[in-house]
């Protein structure tokens, strides 16, 4: 079976508006890997240093838009741009307490005082440890 130009290609997994943000960013990207912010081996968690570019493509786009994004560049095997949106990603959860996370993704806490009390622990046992 022939190819016929200027017939649409379906992208089961990508929306218009996904695909619209990625097209721009890739047009103006030099795609090349990004270099990590610090250069230490044994550093972690790895961190990439963002462009101007990649702040200003999704650095202000909603939280929904953005898990979006990351899931496309996937499906689209756009490997820096999945380093760049999971880095902006990691960025904004960086510093957020579990109840502000919650917040930011939608997630219902589901668990009562008691397992929580009793998971702050182990993980403070845990930490400690260390």
């Amino acid at each position: 079976m022939s190819a016929v130009y200027g017939a649409p290609v379906e992208l089961k997994e990508v929306d218009s508006s996904e695909l619209n943000l990625i097209l721009k960013w890739c047009a103006e990207n030099d795609q090349e890997t990004r270099k990590l912010v610090d250069d230490d081996e044994d550093c972690w968690p790895k961190e990439i240093k963002l462009t101007d570019i990649d702040k200003n493509h999704f650095g202000d786009i909603e939280i929904n838009q953005l898990f979006k994004v990351i899931k496309a560049a996937d499906y689209l095997e756009i490997p820096t741009l999945v380093e760049v949106t999971t880095q902006i990603m990691a960025d904004r959860m960086s510093g957020k307490d579990p109840e502000e996370l919650r917040v930011m993704l939608d997630v219902t806490n589901d668990l009562s005082p008691d397992v929580e009390d009793r998971l702050r622990e182990e993980y403070d046992s845990i930490t400690t440890e260390l």
